[in-house]
């Protein structure tokens, strides 16, 4: 450490003077290279910096520069020269000499929280011993000037300290206690009543020297002579608690905590050691070198900032069950049995029974800056009667409160909002002077304090009268053109003024024809145009302020739209049939199908008979439809008939009936029972074979779109619902069953765990783009442990906000389109997800269910409507803010799955501005339970094969099913059915099918409806402490649907791996013929079942 006879080193080298200068003492070690037997040339030099407030002096850095280099190299590498040696040659030590806490040259770097827990982020508020962010409320004794050496004495514990020596380790120059509580930490979850589910989280007295939170302990026997002697050498008691001051939260009332000086009461819950809340080194923990934070409600779930944590209520407190932050309770755990679970702690000590809230010095957490990134803007100007309301809208990059001030002038004097912290904010005001200018700005604090102001704002609020209602008009009969009056109900306005009134007719909806006739602003509620007959006529009405008329007031909506007919009263001529075409024939399952039959529209007011007949002549009337004004009517039908339909039109006031169209006829033809599902996994969990989902469901062959047959893809990815248990021979063990009238190939399956940090959680992609195998590791997503919900999800087709029914999977599922076979369409919903431009990954975690067509018909329109072949789109906003489809190439929107299989979809990289906005759009008939995201970076998952034991293949049957016709699932062991039906042609025979599941070689495992298979797994590797662990399973497999009409319903032809598409071409390619494969062929496939 020192040399002997002088030194050069510079800067501050010890806390006292000699000959080389003020507080240059020590003469520390300097070398030089080949001189002394030293091979380097070192001298310890000052490190750190003022902007982050650990500038260190050489005096420092003699010390750190051999705790934390084991060599020369790490030396050079940590502050850029070398030492001659390092803690491995000094100490034989093999790692760092680090305190619990500290951070490597105690810099603002990573230290030992973050080591731990990835929430523990280092905190902006920086500074420690070796430099404060800013001055203490009082003065310290004595200053550290960046050397380790006012705490420590490399030389040894004073004699001096007497009995007290013991409490000077290591090396102190006063007493100190290391702390005897174990780290704080935030709960895992963010869930109520987590004191119960998570209660040895954080760490007081009770609980440490006692078992429960209840418990009367005395805590540690040191007193704070022994535990804080070196502390009050700097910072006196009196400077930190004064004896009087007892108000709740204050530095004074705080340190209170410490034992012995509770002066408040005589009530002493708290004994604290100085190490309880501060560590003595580092300045990348928490400010002024606090340690815990673990009871501030925005760490729950472990994140570095959680706005909606559950505080509230009596059954969800943070830690315990209180109204506030800090553990309390008011249900009968606490009030019935005190320290059974948990006491009320704080709750009714402060003067604010529903603020406990943590103190706001001492963050985890840490925000950006604030800043509005939308608006503000004012509109939704309304009124109730005479009083006005406005709404004023803005957004920001954080969760924050919304407050407006506004009045006729900048200095505003009126204010509105609340405290609630989101990132759209909306506040309405009311009694507002209609037709008048105001003044606004709006106001935002974000959880940790972050606050932003705009600047001054103005709108004109102008709200006209209310939306006439139309007196409903009857139906006339009139030979020739004649007058009308058309009356309304009066409008009121707001600040009682002339109302105006305009009147639009015309022979459509729409008023866009050459027939439209306008009143012009008129006063009075009723107006007499003259209109033709033979005409169903359509009118509407608005209203204006008459004495408000510039451009800047606007006038009311229109009025609903009323109707009513005039008719000469003649019978209407015979409606002309459009479809389906007359010859029209087409296939259905089930002995059901749905048919719509469309013709021409008469355009009188007429009424439409819709007649369908398995008779010609009509002497019998199988479906009528009545009397209807559409043009279009739909029936169900019982199958395998030749049909007739005929239509007649009657006039719809005098009931004058028309001839009848002409007879056109269509052909349903039934193929038998119907089949949509694919095999259905079952996993052992210790008390049942527990229901998964169906699996490979894009190897179905012969599926048609509108590009034609879509490839089949076998590869398919499932991340286990359900937790394996082991069974008695230490084995793990699923079950494949066919419970659908199918025909299965499945050719390779595998096993693996899935080991990702315990504070996450992992979703798997649903593999969708391409045919060929992928690495199971690259779809498998890490998410932080509580989701995000978009700021809105907005059914496009309805503009419903339908965030609140998707923010988390509860079974309240959105239902997209209403049929799965006849009434489905492209629906869309639009998501806001917020300003993500600082966000490290962003995903979308998807829980839905696809009701897939079951008929014929329901697949024809399916490939009708696809567009492109794509059932699913992904849009974005281009620079122009238009919406544009996402290229398959970039990243396509999986279909969700028959069964629920919640997945995550990377969306990183689609957005084409900073406007983080997605459509997704679904054609099938679509149930979401759940749409959220994540933009948490990935982190790394370890993926390991889990040996096959065993496979065997034998019957099984069909299993019931327990929910509704689109959502369900299946019970495993009830069966329902054991009556065998397969397609045409050579099964795998039954017993061992091990051989044939290790690899993908076109060797499959063919089987069909009520065959299970049973799969044996061990030998896995042991999971990594500090991880969770999940299954997944690949699969290589095809299915092939009984009664689909485009391909032929038997075994053969078989699929392959190398094959182009299916169905092939025969005469171009085929299943493998070569000897290994027919040996396979020959004995295996000998389960043959004929026509």
């Amino acid at each position: 450490c020192h040399n002997s006879h002088g030194s050069s080193v510079a800067g501050i080298t010890s806390r006292y003077s000699s000959a080389t200068g003020n507080k240059r003492g020590g003469l520390l070690k300097e070398t030089v290279n080949g001189i002394g037997g030293y091979t380097t040339n070192y001298k310890p030099q000052g490190g750190g910096s003022a902007a982050d407030r650990n500038v260190r002096n050489p005096g420092a850095s003699i010390c750190l520069d051999c705790h934390m280099s084991a060599t020369p190299t790490q030396a050079v590498a940590f502050r850029g020269y070398t030492t001659p040696w390092g803690y491995t040659s000094t100490y034989g030590a093999s790692q760092a000499i680090l305190g619990y806490w500290d951070s490597p040259y105690m810099g603002y770097s990573t230290a030992g929280a973050k080591t731990r827990y990835s929430y523990k982020k280092m905190n902006l508020i920086k500074g420690g011993h070796f430099g404060a962010t800013s001055p203490l409320s009082s003065t310290p004794m004595g200053s550290v000037d960046g050397l380790c050496t006012p705490c420590h004495d490399p030389h040894g514990v004073s004699p001096t300290l007497g009995a007290n020596q013991q409490y000077a380790v290591p090396l102190l120059k006063g007493t100190w206690l290391t702390s005897p509580y174990r780290e704080d930490v935030s709960p895992k979850n963010n869930s109520p009543q987590t004191a119960l589910t998570e209660p040895n989280t954080y760490h007081i007295d009770q609980n440490t020297f006692g078992s429960r939170i209840g418990d009367t302990v005395a805590g540690v026997n040191e007193s704070v002579d022994q535990f804080a002697g070196l502390c009050l050498q700097c910072h006196s008691k009196n400077s930190l608690t004064d004896g009087t001051t007892h108000t709740w939260k204050s530095k004074d009332r705080i340190h209170e905590s410490v034992k012995g000086w509770k002066t408040a009461n005589g009530t002493i819950k708290h004994a604290y050691t100085c190490s309880k809340c501060h560590a003595p080194h580092t300045s990348s923990v928490l400010p002024r070198l606090m340690v815990s934070n673990c009871l501030d409600s925005r760490h729950k779930g472990r994140t570095w900032y959680t706005p909606s944590a559950y505080t509230q209520w009596a059954s969800s407190g943070d830690i315990g069950a209180g109204h506030g932050r800090i553990p309390g309770v008011y249900d009968s755990y606490g009030d019935g049995n005190p320290g059974t679970y948990w006491p009320a702690c704080h709750e009714s000590n402060t003067g604010n029974g529903t603020d406990q809230s943590w103190n706001v010095v001492t963050p985890w957490a840490y925000e950006p800056p604030i800043a509005i990134v939308s608006g503000p803007s004012a509109g939704s100007f309304v009124a109730a009667l005479s009083n006005v309301y406005a709404t004023i809208t803005w957004g920001t990059n954080l969760v924050a409160t919304s407050y407006i001030d506004y009045g006729l002038t900048t200095g505003y004097g009126l204010t509105a909002g609340n405290s609630s912290l989101v990132a759209g904010h909306s506040v309405q005001f009311s009694s507002l002077t209609n037709h008048s200018t105001y003044h606004y700005q709006v106001r935002s604090v974000s959880g940790t304090g972050r606050s932003i102001t705009s600047g001054d704002q103005t709108f004109y609020v102008s709200v006209p009268p209310t939306v006439p209602t139309l007196v409903a008009h009857a139906n006339m009969v009139s030979a020739t053109s004649t007058p009308v009056t058309l009356q309304w109900n009066a409008s009121t306005d707001p600040d009682g003024g002339l109302i105006q009134y305009n009147v639009e007719v015309d022979t459509s909806s729409s008023f866009t024809t050459a027939n439209k006739q306008s009143s012009g602003w008129i006063a009075g509620t009723s107006w007499t145009p003259t209109l033709a007959t033979n005409s169903i006529w359509y009118w509407r009405v608005q209203a204006r302020d008459g004495n408000h008329t510039t451009l800047q007031d606007p006038v009311s909506a229109w009025s609903a739209v009323g109707s009513f007919s005039i008719t000469d009263g003649a019978p209407p001529p015979a409606p002309v049939l459009v479809s389906p075409a007359n010859g029209f024939s087409d296939w259905s399952c089930g002995n059901y199908y749905y048919i719509y039959l469309n013709w021409n529209s008469i355009g009188t007011p007429v009424e439409y008979n819709v007649q369908v007949s398995t008779d010609p002549s009509f002497a019998t009337v199988s479906y009528t439809s009545g009397w209807i004004t559409a043009t279009t009517w739909g029936t169900g039908l019982t199958t395998t008939n030749a049909y007739y339909w005929r239509i007649q039109a009657r006039n719809s006031l005098n009931l004058a009936l028309g001839p009848w169209s002409s007879v056109n006829s269509f052909i349903i033809t039934d193929t038998g029972p119907c089949s949509y599902t694919c095999p259905i996994v079952y996993t052992w969990d210790g008390q049942q074979f527990a229901f998964e989902s169906d699996v490979y469901t894009k190897g179905k062959l012969g599926l048609k779109y509108s590009t034609g047959f879509l490839k089949p893809n076998p590869n398919d990815y499932y991340l286990l619902l359900n937790e394996p248990a082991k069974t008695s021979d230490n084995s793990y063990q699923l079950r494949i069953v066919e419970e659908r009238e199918e025909t299965d190939y499945l050719d390779n399956l595998k096993l693996y765990t899935l080991d990702y940090p315990e504070d996450r959680n992992i979703y798997s992609e649903i593999f969708f783009t391409g045919t060929s195998y992928v690495d199971p590791g690259t779809l498998v997503h890490t998410v932080a442990k509580t989701l995000q919900v978009p700021r809105s999800m907005t059914l496009v087709e309805t503009g419903v906000d339908v965030a609140p029914q998707l923010a988390t999977s509860d079974g309240n599922y959105l239902v997209l389109s209403n049929d799965r076979n006849l009434d489905f369409n492209w629906q869309t919903v639009e998501l806001d997800l917020g300003d993500q431009s600082q966000a490290s990954q962003i995903k979308l975690v998807i829980d839905a269910v696809s009701e897939f067509p079951t008929t014929p018909a329901g697949n024809q329109r399916a490939s009708s409507l696809d567009k492109n072949g794509q059932r699913t789109l992904l849009e974005v906003l281009d620079a122009s803010g238009n919406w544009v489809v996402v290229p398959a190439t970039t990243k396509q929107l999986p279909i969700p799955k028959g069964f629920r299989r919640p997945y995550v979809l990377d969306i990183s990289n689609i957005f084409l501005t900073n406007v983080y906005k997605v459509r997704l759009s679904f054609l099938y008939k679509t149930d979401i339970d759940a749409i959220s995201f994540d933009t948490t970076a990935d982190e790394p998952v370890s993926l390991n094969v889990v040996p096959l034991q065993s496979a065997s293949l034998d019957y099984h049957g069909v299993d019931p099913t327990v929910g509704s016709d689109a959502i369900y699932r299946y019970i495993y062991s009830s069966l329902v059915d054991t009556t065998q039906s397969y397609m045409p042609g050579n099964y795998t025979r039954f017993g061992d099918v091990t051989p044939l599941l290790t690899g993908t070689d076109d060797k499959f495992v063919i089987f069909g409806k009520g065959d299970q298979l049973s799969l044996k797994y061990g030998g896995e590797s042991s999971r990594p402490a500090g991880t969770s662990r999940r299954f997944l399973l690949y699969f290589d497999g095809y299915y092939k649907a009984q009664n689909n009409v485009s391909i032929p319903n038997t075994v053969e032809p078989l699929p392959f791996a190398a094959m182009s598409n299916f169905p092939y071409d025969p005469a171009v390619e085929n299943y493998p013929a070569d000897t290994d494969h027919n040996r396979y062929r020959q004995e295996y496939n000998t389960r043959s079942y004929g026509p």
